[in-house]
């Protein structure tokens, strides 16, 4: 079973440590990697959800993201996802830190609640997209798509995109000095 260090509304740990069940069924703050993969063209790498995921499932997301276990860094959270659901195989001087961005999604209706503060990495690799390795039970396919088409797709209210609305903005921002 896996473990997540659960932090205070500040972000430090509090010494306590829960599996990923009761981090969402009782509003608890924790860590969590968030990796964008760009390519050469400056393309945005996107993931879509398996149909059988819990949460957002059939919708464009993040190209890799996941839950830092305890004893982890949100670092090597994200070397490690990004080998499971894509089998990339990244080496840590790769991922650049872009930022950090505080989430909250609640639906008290279904006892689900997901407070993370989110460290977003940059990784910037050309890849032949029918050559990765998909985890079937977390993703059903991914696509390159361009700024352009990216900034389109999350301002259309009828997308099947995830929201995560602050944390799209800071990495357009984070894309544009980059150029």
């Amino acid at each position: 079973m896996e473990l997540f260090e659960i932090l205070d509304k500040h972000g430090k740990p509090t010494g306590e440590v829960v599996d990923k069940t009761k981090l969402h069924k009782i509003n608890l703050w924790h860590r969590a990697a968030h990796v964008w993969i760009t390519n050469s063209k400056g393309e945005l790498l996107l993931q879509k959800r398996a149909v059988i995921v819990a949460n957002h499932a059939d919708m464009w997301d993040i190209s890799v993201a996941g839950h830092t276990r305890a004893g982890d860094t949100t670092l090597q959270t994200a070397k490690r996802e990004a080998h499971e659901e894509l089998g990339l195989r990244v080496a840590l001087q790769d991922f650049k830190l872009l930022f950090t961005v505080r989430q909250q999604v609640s639906r008290p209706n279904e006892h689900y609640f997901n407070n993370e503060i989110n460290d977003v990495y940059l990784v910037k690799l050309d890849l032949d997209i029918s050559k990765l390795k998909l985890q079937k039970e977390e993703v059903s396919e991914v696509k390159f798509i361009s700024v352009k088409e990216f900034i389109k797709l999350i301002q259309d209210p009828k997308a099947k995109i995830v929201s995560h609305e602050k944390e799209y903005k800071k990495l357009i921002e984070a894309l544009d000095i980059q150029k």
